[in-house]
């Protein structure tokens, strides 16, 4: 009979079994003397038995599988002792407990073996845990997130940061977008495309993603197009343009707004910087408007538009007037001279404005028409030469420049032709004249007899002559003294004779009277003959010449 052996190690011997058992797969018995199946040792975490009576492990545990306990296979499945490595892990060799993915990378995959394996977070996401089988979430708005961010909001890294000036980042950006031409952003951070300012007037920006913008420059516009496009949102200038036609854009304030080219002047090109580079407005045209690319338009007719003018019909003297004497204008020109038989005041608007006057002349580029002289007259309109104006008629006068009808010599005066004035030639003393138009000196009458004319230029006698005296035919004075030459003339009524008041030729005393004495004036005065003497004619002056009266 043999002696009871000791059970071998990897074998278990139940009491009273005459052979020994193997540990089953799954275990290992590294002692001997095993009586009982539960005393074969489970394999070690991370290992697995794969043969039945193993003294120690096979091996450790296949990469990318998790080995608990009690692993019979390499790459366990029965997802009790053993698994493939989890969703969010990496299982090296002889992996007992999953390694999870560390933050900035996640798994969608099992059975990874290295963290080399582990997927970096997706650009514009972020991985905050470990062991993540996805992404945490999107990048906050306002930040970058790289390759392998931790953080929905990252410190500014090599995983992300702060989104940069001159962008914006809405939620879930890796790359930052930049801010379009036309705007700027000048903060870090900006999270939306609104946080892009646009560039103020007078500014502009051609590149995108910038902090700032560029001043425009002189002779040019920065002004923001039309926001009909994106439904009212402001819009900043991307380039310069010039400066529009009939405005110009100074450089000393680019913000505000194109200043016009004032009244009376003009610009058709563009880029204009100051007011001084735009045009006067030329001779016969007017600028009527503020920011005018071309004259308004001719200047009105009858006005003459030197340059500058502002209105169709300037006044100022300085751009225009009207149309000055002497000619006409058509169109803010002068088109030429006034035609001879016309005249052409201020403001004519053609060659024919008013027809020459009668008295007056009118040769080629008259202002105002010219008098005939003194003298003479005219009495048609249209005269053109001084030849026109004719000689003043004998018996007319013609006293004021500019005749055009001769006055009629006045009585009492003759007026040969070409007569000034119509008291020039006055009938001399101890004539009358009492007819108008008198031609010649042959049209003054002597005085009538018994009465006098004293003064020159007389149309009736000045009186009666003085009784006593007798006042023959022409003559001046109503009593006795008239002179002529070196001698005096006394027309005292003579002896014999008396003169009653306008006695022209003396009166003879009648017969029966003698009288010696001058100057009688009536028949009474005549005395009678003396006694003793015989008077028998009329006018009986001296005793000599009286007869003596016969004896009885």
């Amino acid at each position: 009979m043999s002696l009871p052996r000791l059970c071998e190690r990897g074998f278990y011997c139940p009491s009273g079994s005459a052979k020994q058992r193997p540990c089953p797969s799954g275990t290992y018995g590294n002692m001997s003397g095993l009586s009982e199946e539960a005393q074969c040792v489970l394999c070690d975490p991370g290992m697995y038995c794969k043969e039945t009576g193993s003294i120690f492990p096979t091996g450790p545990c296949d990469a990318g599988f998790v080995c608990v306990r009690g692993v019979s296979e390499a790459s366990p499945s029965d997802s009790l002792r053993g698994f493939s490595c989890p969703l969010g892990h990496f299982c090296p060799v002889g992996t007992s407990v999953p390694k999870a993915c560390p933050k900035g990378t996640f798994s969608d995959q099992r059975g990874l073996v290295d963290d080399s394996e582990c997927q970096s977070c997706i650009p514009g996401f972020y991985c905050s845990e470990s062991g993540l089988s996805s992404v945490s979430g999107p990048c906050l708005p306002g930040f970058v997130c790289l390759e392998g961010s931790q953080s929905a909001a990252p410190p500014s890294g090599d995983s992300g940061g702060v989104c940069p000036v001159g962008h914006y980042c809405s939620e879930g950006t890796s790359v930052p977008s930049p801010c379009p031409p036309g705007f700027y952003q000048n903060e870090a951070g900006g999270k939306s495309k609104d946080d892009c300012k646009p560039c103020p007037l007078g500014w502009f920006q051609d590149l995108p993603g910038q902090k700032e913008c560029n001043p425009c420059p002189p002779g040019f516009l920065c002004m923001a197009p039309s926001a009909s496009s994106t439904r009212g949102s402001p819009i900043g200038a991307s380039s310069p343009l010039p400066c529009p036609a009939g405005f110009t854009c100074p450089s000393e304030n680019p913000e505000n707004p194109p200043v016009p080219c004032p009244k009376g002047t003009y610009s058709p090109v563009q880029g204009l910087i100051t007011t001084g580079q735009c045009l006067v407005c030329p001779s016969g045209q007017f600028c009527g408007s503020e920011g005018l690319i071309e004259p308004s338009g001719q200047c009105a007719a009858g006005f003459l538009c030197i340059s500058g003018a502002k209105v169709p019909n300037p006044t100022d003297n300085t751009t225009g007037s009207l149309c000055p004497p002497g000619g006409f204008c058509q169109e803010g020109l002068k088109e030429g001279d006034c035609w001879a038989g016309f005249y052409c005041d201020w403001g004519s608007s053609k060659a024919d404005k008013t027809l020459c006057p009668a008295g007056f002349f009118c040769p080629n580029g008259t202002k105002n028409p010219i008098p005939c002289p003194a003298g003479t007259f005219s009495s048609e309109m249209g005269s053109t030469h001084q030849e026109n104006c004719k000689t003043c008629l004998s018996g007319y006068y013609c006293q004021d420049d500019g005749t055009s009808q001769p006055a009629l010599c006045p009585i009492g005066h003759y007026c040969p032709a070409g007569l000034i004035y119509g008291v020039e030639f006055p009938c001399p003393p101890g004539t009358v004249q009492n007819q108008l138009g008198a031609s010649n000196s042959e049209a003054c009458l002597s005085c009538p007899a018994g009465m006098f004319c004293a003064q020159p230029g007389l149309s009736e006698p000045t009186g009666l002559c003085q009784a006593g005296y007798f006042c023959p035919a022409g003559s001046t004075s109503p009593n006795s003294t008239e002179y002529q030459g070196n001698s005096t003339i006394n027309h005292l009524c003579p002896p014999g004779h008396y003169c009653p008041s306008g006695t022209g030729y003396p009166l003879p005393c009648p017969p029966g009277s003698l009288s010696m004495s001058q100057g009688l004036k009536t028949i009474e005065e005549c005395p009678p003959c003396p006694p003793g003497l015989f008077c028998g004619s009329a006018a009986i002056a001296n005793l000599s010449d009286a007869l003596p009266c016969q004896a009885g």
